[in-house]
Parts: structure tokens; sequence; C-alpha cells
């Protein structure tokens, strides 16, 4: 007889199996089914399955390399609080800083923060290619643009791929063992073709992208229409090539009062669903000399809330678990 013992994952058979040669064809056109159906997207498996109902969350700050006061603050909550990853910032100024941390901890979790804006005026960032080469992800200053419409407006989408590209590699040859990729500002989600350049990225370096399984609703008016449109395509299409989505997805707390911030994390963790959530965080120390980076003081509440003890006892009572995008891939 056969015996499964675990479940179909995202587009993937995975099962260790008992059998007796009688039954070895039946398993195999039953194999041969499921993988048809998914690839044709008549059939979606969720992610939970085969991770028992728990509750998985990746805390996650974004930024990292941005200046010197978002990275001290960055590297004390990965190595002293809860905070369980990071993506950085290639063309920023603080991005030799904070490589040097992430070469010196390689085993602590790193992603890339693609970027094509930069909205800060106390600093400005250029591209990693040189300027005659992307044109057109410029403003007159040698900057980025400083709004994700504007890249929508501007950009050329080779331009695009060969910068993003760059920020990649300068990473990998700057020793940074990677994770995943995701985008500043939401920038990938302007337009349809830097949307399926998001997608491809991740495919091609086999690095997951900050892609939740279902988009809410009230992410669509963040998100264009065509996006919007190709969502389940793009989805599938990741699911394919194995790269793991995410359950939930919470970066709603950029804009939250400072005095609010403890109080909208415990909720967001109480009521985390099964699976696995990221919850997008921004940390700064407004004691580190640096130009201070956008949003001080709301950046400053979650580093506080993040290193506290008042947050490990929520996480605990609520039952969660702090993973990495590592180990969510080995969910898989």
């Amino acid at each position: 007889m056969i015996v499964w013992n675990r479940t179909v994952l995202i587009g993937r058979t995975d099962v260790v199996t008992t059998e007796t040669p009688k039954h070895r064809s039946l398993d195999a056109v039953i194999a041969a089914i499921v993988t048809l159906l998914i690839g044709l997207n008549l059939v979606w498996f969720s992610p939970l399955w085969g991770r028992d109902g728990n509750r998985y969350a990746i805390i996650h700050a974004d930024d990292a390399g941005m200046c010197r006061s978002v990275n001290v603050a960055t590297m004390d909550a990965m190595s002293k609080g809860t905070v369980s990853s990071a993506s950085i910032i290639v063309p920023a100024q603080g991005f030799e800083e904070f490589a040097t941390f992430a070469t010196e901890n390689p085993d602590m979790d790193f992603g890339i923060h693609l970027a094509l804006t930069c909205e800060t005026e106390e600093f400005r960032w250029p591209t990693v290619l040189p300027p005659k080469d992307v044109p057109s992800l410029l403003q007159a200053d040698g900057s980025m643009w400083r709004r994700s419409k504007d890249v929508a407006r501007h950009a050329r989408i080779e331009e695009v791929e060969a910068e993003l590209r760059a920020q990649i590699e300068l990473a990998k040859q700057r020793g940074i063992r990677l994770s995943h990729l995701n985008h500043h500002m939401m920038v990938m989600f302007e337009r349809l073709d830097l949307f399926q350049l998001y997608a491809r990225l991740g495919v091609e370096y086999q690095l997951p992208v900050q892609f939740p399984s279902q988009l809410a609703p009230e992410w669509q008016p963040e998100v264009s229409a065509d996006v919007w449109a190709a969502y389940e395509d793009v989805r599938g299409s990741l699911s394919e090539h194995g790269l793991p989505l995410l359950d939930g997805l919470d970066g709603g707390s950029y804009v939250v009062h400072p005095h609010k911030k403890f109080e909208y994390f415990t909720n967001v963790l109480q009521g985390l669903k099964p699976g696995v959530t990221e919850i997008v965080i921004h940390c700064a120390d407004s004691q580190a000399s640096s130009p201070a980076p956008p949003g001080l003081s709301r950046r400053q509440a979650d580093y506080d809330v993040f290193t506290s003890e008042r947050i490990r006892e929520v996480i605990d009572e609520a039952g969660i678990e702090i993973i990495d995008w590592r180990q969510f891939v080995e969910m898989r």
C-alpha cells in the first residue's frame, strides 16, 4: 500500500512513499494528473497544508543600507531583538557599512531591497550603473526618481532590468548570502512589465520574492490595474518554479503614529492566521549620527518595539514562531 506522509505543496509533489510494485503505476498516474492540474491553474494547493495550522512570522526590516541611523538600529534589532530578516538598498550611502555586517554574519537573513526610487531630501543616491547607461532612471541631478509613479512614467524596462541585475550582482560580489528579493516603495507593482520583471528575477536567481499568495482588497489602490489582472498568472509561475508565497503580508505600520506602534503590532501578531506572514518594519536610531531618514520617529518606534521584552512576551503568549526567509524556503 502507499503511505502518504507529506502533502502536495505549492505546485510541487513532495512525498515519501512505501509501495508495492502493483501500486507504482497508479502512483505515477496520480502524480502526473496533479502536476497537470496545477500547471493549468485548475487546482490550487494552499501552502498551509503540511504546516499543521501553526502560525509563523518573518519580522522583516526594510531599508538597510539607507544611512547610518537605519543601519545601527537594524543591526542591533537583528542581533539582540526579534527582527529575523532585512533587505538592503544597494545604491544607498550606507550599503558598504551594512554589507560588512552581512558578510560577518552569514547565518543571518538578508535580501535585496530593489531600488529605483530615492524619496529622501536629506541625501540622494544614484544608480549602481553609470548614468549614461540608465538615463531614464535618473532625475536631472543624477539621483533616482523620488516617487514610484515617476519611475512608471519615465523608466525604460531594459534599463530597469540592467540596473536591478547590477544591484543583485554587486551584493553577491560583496559576499552577501542572499535569501530573497523585495522592492523599495512598491515600485515593481506600478507597471505590468516591472511586475513581470520582478517575478522573472526571482525565478532566474532562485530567490523568493515578497509576494503574498492573495492580494488583499485594500491593496487595489496601490497596484496598477494591469498588475492586478495579471496577478494570478504571475503567482502561478512563481509556484511552478518552486518559489514559496507568503500567506500574509503586513506592511501597514509605516504610517502608524509612534505612540500607537506597540498596540498596532500586538494586534497584528495576535490576529495572525495560520501560515507564514511577513511583518514589515523600518528601524532607525535617532542617536546615531547621520542625516535623518524619512519618518525618523516612526522608525525609532519600530526599533523600540522589536527590541523590547514586551513584544517577546506577546509573541510567546500568542504561540508564534519567528522564522526567516531561508527557513520559509525549507518549509516548501
